[in-house]
């Protein structure tokens, strides 16, 4: 099994899927990686949807926790990498894109029957299709503002 299977795929667009009883779910066809590998779930600090990245994402994230100037000491650093790193499961993910969610981080989301699959170029997230609708009318005034300046 290659750990690093999922580390080059960009993540991009939005894809519906079924989510079994088991928690068995299978990665859009677009974003795998044709091998065996391993991903970390977590689910966001909002509660609203899971996370999905490769080790290598999970290992930047910790990594800028550890230099982030905004937590002053390295007890509150060491706090919150904690708190990254005991909300993340390591997942596997067959030749085939197949793998299983864990039953807590799926409890948590409230996942179950359909989910809605985001591309978020370096992670891919998961939701339940009515707070995905409602996450993408409820865009900030400055994030509408960004898209206008963008051209997009």
């Amino acid at each position: 099994m290659s750990a690093d299977a999922y580390n080059s795929i960009a993540f991009y667009g939005e894809y519906e899927y079924g989510l079994d009883s088991k928690n068995r779910i299978t990665i859009p066809s677009d974003w795998r990686s044709g091998d065996e590998g391993e991903l970390f779930v977590r689910v966001h600090n909002s509660g609203s949807h899971i996370i999905v990245m490769a080790p290598v994402q999970l290992s930047r994230l910790l990594q800028s926790v550890k230099d982030c100037q905004s937590l002053p000491t390295v007890a509150e650093r060491k706090e919150l990498i904690r708190d990254i790193a005991s909300g993340a499961r390591r997942c596997h993910a067959d030749k085939q894109g197949r793998m299983v969610l864990p039953s807590e981080i799926c409890e948590a989301a409230e996942l179950s029957g359909q989910v809605v699959f985001v591309g978020a170029e370096e992670e891919f997230q998961i939701w339940k299709p009515e707070r995905w609708a409602e996450a993408k009318r409820s865009k900030t005034e400055n994030q509408r503002r960004a898209i206008n300046d963008l051209g997009i």
